[in-house]
């Protein structure tokens, strides 16, 4: 087996022991793992600890930062979060502005206003794929990209005279000043296995938990969501709130039609049941997305996974095409975080249905709405 066989191996050993609550015998590679987690969970819980003393400086922008972030690796549907707060926001009539790391964006140790709130200024491949969504699908909404957020943050604000800025990600961020943390945490497996990275997914201890003001439970659909929240509730005296993830169908492509940007608009009148499809995505839980096309009805043939955020080749995309034909699928499904990264102009054999996701808080549909805007009002009179 040659060097990168053995790397795809350990990978997945060690992707597999992250994620399973299962107990590993003494001596496996899960004790050096965990050895590992106690080390850098005791080094976030001490920097988190210095900020809060003020012993590290952390540096605020001239207007309020909500920050949007979470607890685990992997999705929890901070993006919807984010493109919902902005949506409310601007309802409101207040100017939002996000800020955003710009992941694998090659303007994420330079910076760059992906957004103006009037046109596209970055590609996916300049932004990262998650803030050039959030900028297409937010049009009247500037958004900025750049490790160094207090930077970007100026710019962002003398440039655009923002009421409020969004920080997308940041519940670790702590070099900046927030008003307000909203944390995600997925209902399902809200901490993960209950281990701290490499051993698990924590990217922190569970007792940061309190540094949130208002936590919000993803997925809550999907389990029994009312429990998980009162044993949240128990643990952290702020507002608990469940939500659930809505899919739309953001863009139909026609077989041949050549890929082109992410636009605003939906399909709600479009319907997967029956269809044969076969679906690609390259996300942090492509088997999450994987379930929700079998919950739509969609006569799911086949399905290609490959790593978060990855950068989509023709060659990819053909051998998508080969593998779907034989499979009998009629269409493709990807998601609209997954389009963003597709070579732009590249014509696919078969028809593309690209799925989107929206915040639904059901029953607290209301009740949410009131309190986000009770503390949207607030931060804007400081």
């Amino acid at each position: 087996m040659g060097t990168s066989g053995r790397t795809t191996m350990l990978k997945t050993r060690v992707t597999d022991i992250m994620t399973r609550a299962d107990k590993h015998p003494f001596g496996s590679l899960a004790t050096p793992l965990l050895g590992i987690s106690v080390l850098y969970g005791g080094l976030a819980h001490l920097r988190r600890r210095l900020y809060a003393l003020g012993t590290l400086k952390n540096r605020r922008l001239p207007c309020p930062v909500i920050s949007v972030g979470n607890l685990t690796l992997g999705g929890t549907g901070k993006t919807p979060m984010v493109i919902h707060l902005a949506e409310r926001i601007l309802a409101m009539g207040y100017r939002p502005v996000i800020l955003s790391r710009g992941y694998k964006g090659l303007a994420e140790m330079s910076g760059a206003v992906v957004s103006d709130g009037r046109s596209l200024l970055c590609d996916a491949r300049q932004a990262g794929d998650e803030p050039y969504l959030m900028a297409a699908l937010l049009p009247k909404v500037p958004v900025a990209v750049g490790r160094n957020r207090y930077r970007i943050g100026m710019d962002a604000v003398r440039r655009f005279h923002p009421d409020m800025v969004i920080l997308d990600d940041g519940f670790q961020h702590l070099q900046l000043a927030r008003d307000f943390n909203v944390l995600l945490l997925d209902a399902r497996r809200p901490y993960g296995n209950g281990y701290i990275f490499p051993r698990g997914t924590l990217r922190e201890p569970a007792t940061s938990l309190h540094s949130a003001d208002a936590v919000v439970l993803t997925r809550s659909g999907q389990t029994r969501g009312g429990e998980c929240s009162d044993l949240i509730r128990r643990a952290h005296p702020r507002p608990v709130f469940l939500s659930d993830h809505n899919s739309v169908v953001r863009l139909l492509l026609g077989a041949g039609q050549p890929v082109a940007g992410m636009t605003s608009g939906q399909r709600p009148d479009f319907d997967l049941k029956g269809k044969r499809v076969f679906a690609f995505t390259g996300l942090a839980r492509n088997d999450a997305f994987f379930r929700a096309l079998k919950g739509l009805g969609a006569g799911l043939q086949g399905t290609k996974g490959f790593d978060d955020h990855h950068a989509f080749t023709e060659g990819d995309l053909y051998r998508i095409a080969m593998d779907a034909e034989r499979a009998g699928a009629t269409c493709l499904v990807t998601t609209d975080k997954d389009f963003v990264r597709l070579p732009r102009g590249i014509r696919l054999p078969l028809e593309l249905i690209v799925m989107g996701v929206r915040m639904d808080f059901g029953e607290q549909r209301k009740v949410w709405q009131a309190y986000i805007e009770r503390v949207v009002k607030k931060l804007a009179k400081r």
